[in-house]
């Protein structure tokens, strides 16, 4: 019986990346997705990962990493052939509050990631966010989390409407609170149905201005309100994205 040859190696690409899923893999070996500039998610196993003298290195999440990628011929799959750490970022894994919106950040960019396509927008967003969670004070945390989370999901396409009702059109007037539906996308005015979630005129501005990229800062209170909507708003698109993968 004839051996199988291995497969052909297309290209080689090198490229900065963000651990967003790792699974052990019997006792050595782990199953890792990136999410990486060049090349969006990819999943690799990597073999003896695990083993003392790996020379790959700890594969840990949170930290950039840069990897050396060949893109075999057969069936667009991807080996890992070197990973080194660029931006190590240890204050998160000291601090509970950074440590859980670093995480969030991660997971979001997880479910909304398409495999195999370049997105190099989310991925400058995401690895600034998590510099800000880490060099900034830990109270801020959550509030990075929320504009980035916001922020993610409008690079992905699926940006929140802030400005008028996503069913008629009718603006909402400056100053105005306004009803927003996650799922429908944004604001969804009483003609329409409303939505379930009531926005204060305050923090809609407020939240249209870090939208726009301005200094902006939300309270402990506000900051966990938009993070859930945020939340709510990539948990509702990340379903069709699951659902074609």
């Amino acid at each position: 019986m004839p051996r199988p040859t291995k497969a052909a190696v297309e290209r080689v690409v090198d490229t900065p990346a963000l651990l967003v899923r790792r699974v052990d893999v019997g006792d050595q070996d782990v199953l890792a997705t990136f999410f990486t500039r060049e090349r969006g998610a990819v999943s690799v196993s990597v073999r003896r990962a695990r083993a003392p003298k790996s020379r790959l290195g700890p594969i840990e999440p949170l930290h950039t990493l840069q990897l050396r990628l060949e893109i075999l011929a057969r069936a667009d799959a991807v080996k890992l052939r070197d990973l080194a750490i660029v931006r190590a970022r240890l204050a998160l894994v000291e601090d509970p509050a950074r440590l859980d919106a670093a995480s969030r950040l991660l997971r979001w960019l997880r479910a909304l990631a398409p495999a195999n396509v370049p997105e190099p927008v989310a991925f400058d967003l995401v690895d600034a966010a998590l510099d800000r969670i880490e060099d900034g004070p830990s109270a801020a945390a959550t509030a990075v989390l929320a504009v980035a989370g916001l922020s993610l999901a409008a690079a992905f396409g699926y940006r929140l409407e802030l400005d008028s009702c996503v069913r008629c059109s009718a603006p909402c007037p400056e100053g105005s609170s306004a009803l927003l539906d996650p799922a429908a996308g944004g604001i969804v005015c009483r003609a329409c149905g409303g939505g379930s979630v009531l926005m204060r005129a305050a923090l809609r501005q407020s939240l249209r201005r870090a939208m726009r990229g301005e200094e902006t800062e939300l309270g402990r209170q506000d900051a966990e309100r938009v993070a859930d909507l945020a939340e709510r708003t990539i948990a509702a698109h990340a379903k069709g994205q699951e659902a074609r993968r």
